[in-house]
């Protein structure tokens, strides 16, 4: 019998790209590691699979994992789990927390450490980040925005009161408590008891938060893909019990996880208690304004925040869509097609059999071989047209960003944004996506795939980048050859997209150009000149990007109570002016400012490329096809030939 492989599981962490960049190349040394694979794996938020195979060498990559600074476990399957115990009410003394459960109460004594995994089985933290994606093509989700979507969805919060060192126990499950929305007496709060089932559980978790010695609180259950962590999102009751067994395997995974930390030695310690108690709530403000937390985003040790940084204050992508139709005929419907016309074309070829007068003239124009010098002419010309693209481009020298001739030029470099753009199933920052839905039939009578949908980033304009300068590509018309592709079938989430595809019957296929892929682009080098935007379009500007950074924008937060009032974003206006007229007096915005673009050429048939391979490649495509068409014209001259010889002698 073969041992199981075993799971290497990485947390993700937000990188810079450079950074990525290199650890992914590291791990790429390795058979079964693929570089663009490894970057999906390393940057972002949650776990996820780096590796499936050899336990052996599933450690060599942990070892390097943790030279990165990176979380990891190797498990060789689903954590084993513990029956929670469902919490029906508390009493709170001085220093403890007794919660009365369906088992025996528990005494959770102060100073503890403590597991806390907010787990959303409504969807509605889904919802939202799909919401802030499709509205802004970036993660702008915070701490706070996570948790206040959590808590007014279906929320559940399992407990796991850690034991002072993993080392003095076994490695065996863990039982949670489980306290579930308005499943508990909440008079234990005291004062603190409302009528509200969400500020209950917000308090409640204030209160825990205030008791822990360390607290450690996860809230990405549904938001990624793990072996027994598959979230429904439905009504039925035996979707509600597997979800809730899917929270408890989630829960596994990450005491497992701090397990193996710390006996590999690593911290897990996490944010520090709080001196003082927290402030009062004023509705779901969000979980730094309820524990008075704001070192939340600052975690110690190796638990590093779950959402990614601010992105650079990079624009929105400008509406410019590649409209799409669903096609008129489906495949099924082209087999359909099929049968009638085959019959059309057979009732035509006895049609012309029986008919002397329609052979003979047919004979006549097949004899004279105008049709073969015609095919033959043609073909010679498309022979002639690509071998003279294919010169074309090899006579064309690779030319650097710094040295750009206007004109027909190729230009190698890396792909940088211009405007906000994030691919929608991978949730990684690109400069090109599309994706495209595909829905199987299964009942038909032969199932297939179908075509159902496809969604793109549009032909947004971009920079290369080389190590001597920055250029614009304007790819409308271009032939866009995607350096990367990812296939996702059913119920395998790696972004937000694919966390929706709960069905078996839909395949998302998405190909992308990722930030920092190699590019090779051919295509005509022009002038232009970028019309800057005035004062007024600068100070809004600046206002959305103040207002997109939750944390900037609590700077103006004068009074302390967690919202701008009128005076206050009246001081954040004056301060985005002012920035605008020193930046336009420092001469920082010039009215217009000449650049060097890529775009389309002028000469008709010279093609505009962006790919990720070099030219060989597509010179290689071009000269085959250039023979193909060369040969097939000389067979054509040849059967021309070979009908006037006939011809000539049957005279």
């Amino acid at each position: 019998m073969e041992d199981k492989p075993s799971l290497l599981i990485v947390r993700k962490r937000p990188l810079e790209a450079a950074e990525l960049e290199r650890q992914a190349s590291q791990l790429a040394s390795f058979d079964g590691i693929d570089a663009y694979q490894a970057k999906l794996m390393l940057n972002g938020i949650g776990l996820a699979i780096l590796y499936k195979g050899e336990r052996g060498v599933a450690e060599t990559l942990g070892d390097m994992l943790s030279g990165f600074g990176a979380a990891w476990m190797i498990v060789d399957g689903p954590p084993e789990v513990a029956s929670p115990r469902l919490v029906r009410g508390i009493d709170v003394s001085a220093h403890s927390i007794v919660f009365k459960t369906n088992d025996a109460p528990f005494l959770f004594a102060g100073g503890s450490r403590v597991l806390a995994v907010l787990g959303d089985l409504g969807g509605r933290l889904l919802t939202k980040m799909m919401r802030v994606a499709a509205r802004q093509r970036q993660i702008r989700l915070t701490e706070d925005e996570k948790y206040a979507a959590i808590i007014q969805s279906k929320a559940v919060l399992d407990l796991y009161v850690l034991p002072d060192a993993f080392a003095n126990v076994p490695a065996a499950p863990l039982a949670p408590l489980r306290i579930v929305l308005g499943k508990w007496n909440p008079s234990g709060l005291g004062d603190q008891a409302s009528h509200s089932a969400r500020l209950n559980l917000d308090r409640l978790i204030r209160l825990i938060r205030k008791y822990a010695g360390i607290f450690r609180l996860e809230m990405d259950f549904g938001l990624f893909q793990l072996p027994g962590c598959r979230n429904e999102y439905s009504r039925r009751e035996e979707d509600e019990a597997r979800n809730l067994h899917s929270l408890s395997t989630y829960g596994g995974y990450i005491f497992e996880l701090y397990r193996q930390q710390e006996a590999r030695g690593e911290s897990i310690a996490g944010a520090k208690k709080q001196s003082a108690p927290p402030k009062a709530l004023k509705g779901f403000s969000g979980l730094a304004a309820a524990l008075g937390a704001k070192a939340s985003s600052q975690p110690a040790g190796d638990m590093l925040p779950l959402m990614p940084p601010d992105e650079p204050d990079l624009p929105p992508p400008p509406q410019i869509k590649i409209p799409w139709r669903r096609p008129i005929f489906a495949s099924s419907d082209l087999i359909a097609a099929g049968v009638p016309a085959l019959y059309l074309f057979l009732s035509a070829l006895r049609l012309i059999a029986t008919n002397e007068r329609l052979l003979v003239v047919i004979g006549a124009v097949l004899q004279s071989g105008v049709l073969f010098v015609a095919g033959a002419i043609a073909m010679g010309y498309g022979a002639f047209h690509y071998l003279r693209l294919k010169r074309w481009i090899e006579n064309t020298p690779t030319s650097k960003v710094r040295s750009l001739a206007m004109g027909l030029i190729e230009v190698e470099g890396v792909a940088v944004r211009k405007y906000q753009v994030i691919s929608p199933l991978t949730m990684l920052p690109c400069v090109y996506y599309s994706v495209r839905k595909y829905n199987l039939d299964a009942d038909a009578a032969q199932p297939s795939w179908s075509l159902s949908s496809v969604i793109s980033s549009g032909l947004v304009p971009f920079y290369l980048d080389d190590d001597t300068g920055r250029v614009l590509v304007d790819p409308t018309r271009a032939k866009i050859r995607p350096t990367h592709t990812q296939t996702v079938s059913g119920p395998c989430p790696l972004g937000m997209v694919t966390a929706l595809s709960m069905s078996e019957n839909i395949t998302y296929v998405e190909e992308s150009i990722p930030e920092g892929a190699t590019l090779y682009v051919l295509g005509q080098a022009v002038e232009y000149r970028e019309e800057k935007p005035n004062l007024v379009q600068r100070v809004a500007e600046r206002l959305r990007r103040l207002k997109g950074n939750p944390a900037r924008l609590s700077a103006y937060d004068a009074d302390g109570n967690g919202a701008i009032d009128a005076d206050e974003w009246e001081a954040a206006r004056r301060d985005a002016t002012d920035s605008a007229i020193a930046e336009s007096l420092g001469g920082g915005a010039k009215a217009q400012e000449s650049h060097i673009a890529i775009r389309r050429p002028d000469t008709a048939g010279v093609p505009f490329v962006i790919a990720g391979s070099r030219e060989a490649k597509l010179t290689f495509k071009l000269r085959l096809i250039s023979a193909i068409l060369a040969f097939l014209a000389f067979a054509s001259l040849c059967a021309a030939v070979l009908g006037w010889v006939a011809a000539f002698s049957l005279d």
